[in-house]
């Protein structure tokens, strides 16, 4: 059977939802595990076709005391969840009275759902729960107690104490790699040898976070202000600064990374009290020098 979405509670649009695959559309591991963000607890569980609420699958528990979860505070952290409280709502059918029910947990106790009455259809459960101030973790709970079968779809946990219709939980966009960052002066590099060359990122969303060391055995000849090249994400269009830590390069004043607008280049500038600033150099550098940049900047 195959019934619609449950009507949005309030406002026009839902906020944010905190279950990943909520729907149980997604089973990279099989049909016979948990589905894809799950983690088992125990238990029997299978994806269905026949008996879902929306989209093509529900996910099917089956034996006495099937339990999944998901952590949520993990793209947070659990210092941003202590002290706010969250409701948990997922759509259930089961045929067993006292048997299927969801729950949250935050480290220090757990609080769960009234049970589905058993009566064959599919009924809205719901749990707020307000978390602890000293909260370790927050979990979201489907699970059953008993042996009878019960499908569970459109699972959501959202901050606040309202419920809202099943949307997606929007994925950020979570990329790691390495980089070969290049010294120029001038835009030139005749000459330049290197000992190191090494370039570390983390992306969450438009945030990169970025590690650059390079060593140099030689700087060559070329002559001209001191960039490196290339981050592995072009800056948004505001100019943007961070710090460095050099050995063997001298400057006047202290020392700071220039990201200019909508660009994958990174200026090395020194500033004096008075607030002026210039360029360094290939005069500033040792044929030695060692550049250890640690930065986060916003993408375009």
């Amino acid at each position: 059977m195959k019934f619609g979405v449950v009507a949005q509670q309030g406002g026009t649009q839902n906020p944010t939802n905190l279950v990943y695959n909520g729907n149980f559309e997604n089973w990279a591991a099989g049909t016979s595990t948990v589905p894809d963000g799950w983690t088992s607890g125990g238990g029997s569980f299978a994806r269905e076709s026949g008996t879902i609420k929306i989209g093509t699958y529900s996910c099917k528990l089956f034996t006495s005391s099937s339990t999944m979860s998901q952590r949520i505070d993990a793209e947070k952290g659990i210092a941003y969840w202590q002290g706010r409280t969250v409701t948990m709502s997922c759509w259930v059918y089961a045929s067993a009275a006292s048997n299927a029910k969801l729950g949250l947990y935050d480290g220090q106790t757990y609080t769960f759902s009234d049970y589905h009455t058993g009566n064959s259809t599919w009924q809205l459960l719901k749990i707020s729960k307000t978390l602890a101030a000293n909260a370790t973790s927050f979990y979201a709970y489907c699970l059953t107690d008993t042996t009878g079968t019960a499908y569970f779809d459109g699972a959501t946990c959202m901050e606040g104490s309202s419920i809202f219709s099943y949307s997606p939980k929007v994925p950020i966009d979570y990329q790691t790699g390495t980089f070969t960052p290049t010294l120029a002066f001038g835009g030139g590099s005749t000459g330049m040898t290197y000992n190191t060359q090494y370039g570390a990122y983390t992306k969450i969303g438009n945030l990169v976070h970025v590690e650059i060391i390079i060593i140099l055995t030689a700087k060559g000849s070329s002559t001209g202000n001191a960039v490196i090249s290339t981050l592995p994400f072009t800056t948004n269009s505001v100019g943007q600064t961070g710090a460095i830590y050099f050995e063997d390069v001298s400057y006047t004043g202290s020392v700071l990374v220039y990201l200019g607008g909508s660009a994958t280049t990174i200026n090395l500038v020194q500033l004096v009290e008075a607030g002026t600033s210039s360029a360094i150099t290939h005069t500033n550098f040792a044929n030695n020098a060692y550049i250890n940049i640690v930065l986060s900047y916003i993408a375009a």
